[in-house]
């Protein structure tokens, strides 16, 4: 195709578009093939295999050579494998987030947040939305699985599971994508164009909040009418008296909730929490930023710290490397 592109050239553009998508499509599946068999070279006594939205899967194989699936509920949050317990099971508790990973999992974790391999190879590919498909590169595991700065589109991806862990135990959440919200500074401001019709009835509403260097987290509780300005490093903030780390988006997102539902609201600072968790250095606000989503949203008392970062980095990957999709069955 690179060599002579004539005979498309004299095609019409139907059979133009057809014929670039087929040759694509056949590249595509290639390179998948010769993932799959570079990662079965590089992890022993595991068969890797796509599923149906390209999503890398493992599972152990046993003595006589058969497959047993690999069941992420068992090792992550309870016993059974089907995706409507596994989301139930995901609890804000270290007892959840704070179990050890199986051998195979260790394994995957080990190829997957290797740095020394190629930070553009495709991990997985997965279903964001019902139009937009995802493809997750090691560069993007490797910001959420190391001590590394969060990446948007992985962070995104994270947002995703959020909203499905609280849609499982009835709790209805929209999370705002994280490369949108810059867009909202002055002299621009909030498109709703792209927001759910429903908004106004959700119970949250989650703004990740990015400035050069350092992530922060506005929620919207629209059923209690509260905005909650979480900042991990609120404490290091001395010339800002509420403690958050940009003060621009203060206006914007209570202008925003204006917007939903108009009337008064009740504006919750990080400083106002008791027991917030707070960010002592690295680089890790952004996971601090994706647990203070999960830990709200489903209304639990916080019992992590600074020093579980480690932890919850591995089980986030496990999170998104686990054979349950992160949208819907029916978006399947």
């Amino acid at each position: 195709m690179r060599k002579n592109n004539y005979f498309i050239n004299n095609m019409s553009p139907s059979a133009h578009i057809f014929l670039v998508r087929n040759i694509f499509h056949h590249h595509n599946e290639k390179k998948e093939r010769q993932t799959i068999e570079k990662m079965k070279r590089n992890v022993r006594n595991v068969s890797i295999t796509l599923d149906t939205l390209g999503k890398a899967v493992a599972a152990p194989q046993t003595s006589m050579g058969t497959q047993t699936s690999l069941e992420p509920t068992r090792n992550l949050a309870g016993t059974t494998p089907d995706r409507e317990t596994f989301l139930c099971d995901i609890q804000p508790q270290r007892s959840c987030w704070g179990l050890k990973p199986s051998p195979p999992q260790k394994n995957m974790l080990k190829y997957v947040l290797d740095p020394k391999r190629n930070p553009d190879e495709t991990i997985i590919r997965t279903q964001f939305t019902k139009v937009q498909q995802v493809t997750l590169q090691r560069r993007d595991f490797l910001t959420l699985g190391l001590a590394r700065e969060l990446e948007a589109t992985i962070a995104n991806c994270c947002f995703q599971i959020i909203t499905q862990i609280a849609q499982s135990q009835q709790n209805d959440v929209y999370a705002v994508d994280c490369y949108v919200v810059p867009t909202w500074l002055p002299p621009h401001c909030p498109d709703t164009s792209s927001f759910p019709n429903d908004l106004a009835n959700k119970d949250f509403v989650l703004i990740p909040i990015w400035k050069p260097g350092h992530y922060m987290l506005c929620v919207l509780k629209l059923r209690e009418r509260h905005i909650l300005f979480l900042d991990s490093l609120f404490h290091k903030h001395p010339e800002a008296s509420v403690g958050f780390g940009d003060q621009r988006y203060i206006q914007i997102c209570s202008d925003l909730a204006q917007r939903i539902i108009p009337g008064e609201w009740t504006v919750i600072y990080s400083k106002d929490l008791k027991g917030l968790p707070r960010q002592k250095d690295g680089n890790a606000c952004g996971i601090f930023m994706l647990m203070y989503a999960l830990y709200i949203v489903l209304g639990a008392d916080f019992d992590f710290t600074t020093a579980d970062m480690d932890t919850i980095r591995t089980w986030w990957c496990l999170l998104l490397l686990s054979g349950h999709s992160i949208g819907t069955e029916k978006e399947k």
